[in-house]
């Protein structure tokens, strides 16, 4: 994941350093007071150097003009000098604005920001674990995604924005983070669904509040734990973000075994789950397929790293045929694999469409050229558009294998 880093004068300046109206100005600096307050940017911590560390004094050996290394007093003056010195290229009036309330306390005159990466994924993590638990249980509750999702982004904006608070670190409760009130989700929910509450008979928290009982009841998975019974406005809840996300990561190992080695590779694999170490012919009986078909998608399971093996002898010899052939599912070791493979296809895509590229680049030298008509005739648009189909396949497959391996390491 990549970081943008921005010292805060450098970014105003170079976005609006070409426009003299203050209020514009004035609205840059508030959009970027939210997204810090929001979480979504933060500082960078100051690098130190050799001259701050006490403990390189005796490994580094410095020479000075006068013999004399420089009091604290001198540093502090060559510092304010230097950034007097850079201070011919920045805007006055953007300054000016940052050395005013409210900018002076959260946005330090020459600190250097970057974009909050962590944020993002919870962000995005949250919006696929509501699309999960929508798809389970819409048809009997509804609206479960919407108050899935806004719960989640309470929870990360309390756990990264508090951050960015003037109050210290330590005396963030991360204990009580994940927990919720009714109340707290209201400003999360999308207008419509908020509106959908509020026209029902009592309004909206007690309806919300009777979805979430409701949605704490059902297990397959687990969503929703209630962890203060109370009126509806006191009642405290907690979402299973840990199971949800372990349903979410069997249901993508389930789904890329299914497309890779069969509708009875994949059922095989559910069995070993439930049951531990099984024979074949158990695995057989219980997955309703013949001795023989068995045995091969078990060695071809096998043989791709996704259920385990073990050798049991009964007696002190090793004699193959008085050995006991045990098949297993590891879920840490199916994982590990299946994001090997999710890594390796994301690489092959890459190069392919590198390579599609590299083909085709008369075709995108052409599209760049107006002078040049890109569709001469039927033939010629035809090929560019397959061209560009193409490439919008490759990209688009690129995009779906990035969100599996998101899901699969980052959630």
């Amino acid at each position: 994941d990549s970081e943008v880093v921005v010292p805060t004068e450098a970014k105003s300046s170079s976005t609006i350093g070409t426009k003299s109206d203050r209020h514009t100005r004035q609205s840059v600096l508030e959009s970027f007071l939210r997204l810090v307050r929001g979480g979504f940017i933060h500082e960078v911590p100051e690098i130190r150097t050799l001259d701050d560390d006490d403990d390189d004094d005796d490994e580094c050996e410095f020479t000075f003009q006068d013999g004399q290394p420089p009091t604290k007093k001198q540093k502090l003056a060559d510092a304010s000098t230097r950034i007097q010195d850079g201070d011919d290229g920045e805007d006055a009036e953007v300054v000016a604005l940052l050395q005013s309330a409210p900018y002076t306390t959260t946005l330090p005159r020459n600190a250097v920001w970057r974009v909050n990466v962590a944020l993002f994924h919870a962000q995005l993590q949250a919006l696929s674990l509501g699309m999960l638990v929508a798809q389970r249980y819409t048809h009997a509750i509804p609206s479960v995604g919407s108050i899935v999702t806004a719960a989640l982004k309470v929870e990360a904006s309390r756990r990264y924005a508090a951050k960015q608070s003037s109050s210290s670190q330590s005396s963030i409760d991360y204990a009580s983070i994940s927990i919720f009130t009714v109340g707290n989700i209201l400003r999360y929910l999308p207008k419509a669904v908020l509106q959908t509450f509020e026209k029902k008979e009592g309004g909206a928290i007690p309806n919300i509040y009777k979805v979430l009982v409701e949605l704490s009841k059902v297990r397959t998975p687990a969503v929703v734990e209630q962890v203060e019974i109370a009126p509806p406005a006191q009642a405290k809840f907690q979402i299973q973000t840990r199971r949800l996300v372990s349903y979410l990561q069997d249901q993508i190992i389930h789904q890329i075994i299914l497309d890779s080695h069969g509708e009875v590779a994949a059922r095989i694999c559910s069995i070993l789950k439930l049951q531990g170490y099984m024979e074949s012919d158990a695995i057989a009986n219980s997955a309703m397929v013949p001795a023989k078909d068995t045995r091969e998608v078990l060695h071809r399971l096998y043989r791709d790293d996704l259920i385990d093996l073990l050798n049991l002898n009964q007696g002190k010899q090793h004699n193959p045929s008085s050995m006991i052939f045990l098949w297993g599912f590891s879920r840490p070791r199916c994982l590990r694999k299946i994001s090997d493979n999710v890594c390796t296809a994301m690489c092959n895509i890459r190069l392919r469409r590198q390579h599609e590229a590299e083909v085709g680049n008369h075709w995108m030298e052409r599209a760049k050229d107006d002078s040049t008509d890109e569709n001469e005739n039927e033939v010629d648009k035809l090929l560019y558009n397959k061209f560009c189909t193409g490439l919008e396949r490759l990209d688009n497959a690129q995009v779906q294998l990035d969100e599996t391996l998101m899901a699969l390491k980052d959630y």
